[in-house]
């Protein structure tokens, strides 16, 4: 089940925390992945320098199209994690390269995207667990993350006709070294009662990229140890 051998995926963000372990798993589930990023990069035609607007967060000219469509293999997959800032440039990127990889896809037949947001796009913040440490959660974070969702819902209905599923994964908050105390207070909030592990996220990316999905379109699936069933 989930054998995704024959596929190819194109992770954009794939050297970041979750990005890396996102890789890992298609790679181990037998797809083609090819990780777009700053750094460690997969394949050298994907390159800031082949895909200048990619990180200026604009959206695909016609070479860098081309670049996808010609010299790459069919994608069918695609996955945004990245988390560039400031917010207006965070929420364009998901924007415009969406619905570029849509149009691509569906020339193609159809593939699935697997957009990231965040419980913070859905549930309200506890500000008290980071009282007293220099962690925050930036109120235009959130506004960003929600947006990442509707817009993604809004895209599913758009080219589902096309064969192309849009769909959002949400974690929860991820371990990374973060203050003891920010951590245990987390943790009484969580009915799992620990952070998530990278690893813990790609079970939901590997189901909703494989044909076992293929009837799943628009949804958001929250990965949160239960936080949200309060």
């Amino acid at each position: 089940m989930f054998n995704l051998k024959g596929k190819t995926a194109i992770v954009a963000g794939g050297s970041g925390l979750i990005g890396k372990a996102i890789v890992k798993g298609l790679r181990e589930q037998r797809a083609k992945v090819i990780n777009f990023d700053y750094k460690d990069f997969a394949n050298d035609l994907l390159c800031a320098d082949n895909f200048p607007h990619f990180y200026t967060y604009l959206t695909m000219t016609k070479k860098e199209k081309e670049l996808v469509t010609v010299e790459l293999p069919p994608c069918d997959i695609f996955i945004n994690a990245t988390y560039p800032k400031p917010w207006k440039t965070h929420l364009t990127t998901f924007l415009q390269y969406s619905e570029d990889m849509a149009d691509i896809m569906a020339q193609n037949g159809g593939g699935s995207i697997i957009n990231f947001a965040s419980i913070y796009g859905v549930l309200g913040a506890d500000y008290r667990i980071y009282e007293g440490t220099d962690v925050d959660c930036e109120i235009e974070y959130c506004a960003v993350k929600g947006a990442i969702i509707s817009l993604s819902r809004a895209l599913a209905t758009k080219y589902a006709k096309h064969g192309v599923r849009i769909n959002c994964v949400s974690p929860g908050g991820v371990f990374d070294n973060q203050p003891v105390s920010f951590v245990k207070a987390y943790c009484n909030r969580v009915p799992l009662g620990r952070m998530a592990t990278p690893d813990d996220i790609i079970g939901a990316v590997v189901f909703l990229a494989s044909d076992e999905a293929s009837y799943i379109t628009g949804q958001n699936i929250l990965v949160e140890g239960g936080l949200s069933a309060w």
